[in-house]
């Protein structure tokens, strides 16, 4: 019942789909039916006396059920929540729905080994994950005070193990593909509701689903090279791409975020230089874009103009600030050089370090509310690693995410990408993605964003199932390439 190790290396030949298949068969979801009767008539007993613990548990054997029968199902959902985060504030605002299926989503996979016997996919970015996860404890241990980076601690422990499990769920491309289109249209969505604040006048940027106005456009400017994917690759369904990709870019530019601007420019900035965009798509791309402020400026001109120059305002005296934050940041890393001064400690910190007062930052608008939050966070994601976690834990969690892109890069210069165009796209639509997600970590403190796990768990899927299986076609190709190089033996 030892699960078997697999490395992803995407430069070695494809194995036949058949092997992929040879293990032992899913758990039949009628074979679970007694086990589930008995455990919900020990819940319903147990529900009178503690009601909260009693429905945490049902719903945690109804997602191991889920799991055990289609493991899929619950990594599906988990990616159609990440758009609505600051919606699914149940059963409180510390337990969430989303903070549940995070934990529940390792935790029914270890279950889901035990009784399986798939093949570990092990990408070779997890390994720089690894020693980034561990320099962080080694950070919390000598911290002065450990007990305020204990919730941030393990919320780097759960980001690295659901990054993992959710690579192991995603064992086929059928799976990895209906992944995107879930997180696409869950996004559009959340898009066009964070518009209609915001176009209403209730909002003064495009946020809600996600509290935060930077978080995001960040997100949401991820999703735009996926989304471009699946519109040239998908074209039953190109107009709802086409629709959906529409109410991205009005919600990038709704948020009027920095960071999300940046990430979007430095991917169009990428798409040229690299040839990756043709001119007939960025004709496409500068209509659309033309059209959105057309219509924005047309039918909502006075919110668009009133918003804008509150942002205006708002940057012109926040730009200071934010690099008095940076070089505290800095400051604070180069005092503690290998183990920083803890998680979650730069806000205890900072004060040591600022040279000046920036006020600006000091209290803002942060929130789909409207309500003015104190700025708890360098700004920067990489400064912020290193001044709380050290310089080592900074270089490590830089590896991690230099691995995703050395290997979609293998994977495209592959052998196996030469017989999956598919795959080919899908990899260098990911080093897309990729990019705008690290362009906007210079401006957020957003490296236990939803970005950075996202592309982290769509590629590794893609790169490690390379050597499991590939599309049909592929497999054909292979074979007669090879009967066509093999002498007879007759």
């Amino acid at each position: 019942m030892t699960p078997t190790i697999t490395a992803a290396r995407g430069a070695e030949p494809p194995t036949r789909s058949g092997s992929a298949r040879a293990r032992a068969p899913a758990i039949r979801f009628y074979a679970t039916v007694p086990v589930v009767a008995a455990a919900l008539l020990v819940l319903g007993g147990a529900a009178a006396w503690a009601p909260w613990p009693a429905v945490a548990a049902a719903i945690l054997l109804a997602s191991a059920v889920l799991v055990l029968s289609r493991p899929e199902w619950l990594l599906l959902a988990l990616v159609a929540c990440l758009p609505w985060e600051s919606k699914l504030h149940y059963p409180s605002a510390t337990v969430t729905v989303l903070a549940f299926s995070r934990v529940a989503l390792p935790s029914l996979f270890v279950l889901s080994a035990l009784l399986r016997r798939d093949r570990l996919l092990l990408p070779r970015f997890l390994a720089p994950l690894l020693a980034f996860l561990l320099l962080t404890l080694l950070s919390l241990m000598v911290s002065i005070e450990p007990g305020e980076g204990v919730v941030k601690t393990l919320r780097y422990l759960i980001f690295g193990a659901s990054l993992f499990a959710s690579i192991q769920f995603l064992r086929n491309r059928t799976t990895l593909l209906r992944a995107i289109r879930v997180l696409a249209i869950s996004a559009g969505g959340a898009s066009i509701y964070a518009l209609v604040g915001f176009l209403d006048g209730q909002l003064t940027r495009a946020a809600g689903p996600v509290a935060d106005p930077n978080d995001f456009g960040d997100l949401i400017v991820f999703v735009i090279p996926l989304t471009l994917f699946l519109f040239v690759e998908d074209r039953r369904w190109r107009v709802l791409w086409g629709l959906v990709l529409t109410a991205l870019l009005a919600a990038t530019f709704g948020s009027l975020s920095r960071g999300a601007l940046v990430g979007l420019g430095g991917l169009v900035v990428w798409g040229i230089v690299t040839r990756r965009v043709s001119a007939v798509a960025l004709l496409g791309a500068a209509t659309l874009v033309a059209t959105i402020v057309l219509v924005a400026l047309a039918f909502f001109g006075s919110v668009v103009k009133e918003r804008l120059l509150g942002r205006e305002r708002i940057t012109s005296s926040t730009a200071a600030a934010r690099i008095v934050f940076w070089e505290a940041a800095g400051s604070m890393s180069a005092h503690h050089p290998l183990l920083g001064v803890g998680p979650e400690r730069f806000d205890a910190e900072r004060e040591k370090y600022l040279h000046g007062t920036p006020v600006a930052l000091e209290s803002r608008v942060s929130s789909s509310s409207q309500v003015r939050d104190l700025v708890r966070t360098a700004h920067n994601s990489y400064l912020e690693v290193a001044a709380e976690n050290g310089i080592p834990a900074a270089l490590a969690f830089g590896a991690f995410l230099l691995a995703i892109w050395g290997s979609l890069r293998s994977f495209i210069g592959g052998s196996a990408a030469r017989l999956d165009d598919q795959g080919k796209r899908l990899a260098m639509t990911l080093q897309g993605a990729l990019i705008t997600a690290v362009l906007s970590g210079f401006f957020v403190s957003g490296e236990l964003e939803a970005s950075f796990w996202l592309v982290g768990v769509l590629a590794g899927a893609l790169t490690a199932t390379a050597t499991v299986a590939l599309p049909a076609r592929a497999h054909e190709s292979r074979s007669r390439e090879y009967r066509s190089t093999t002498p007879s033996t007759s």
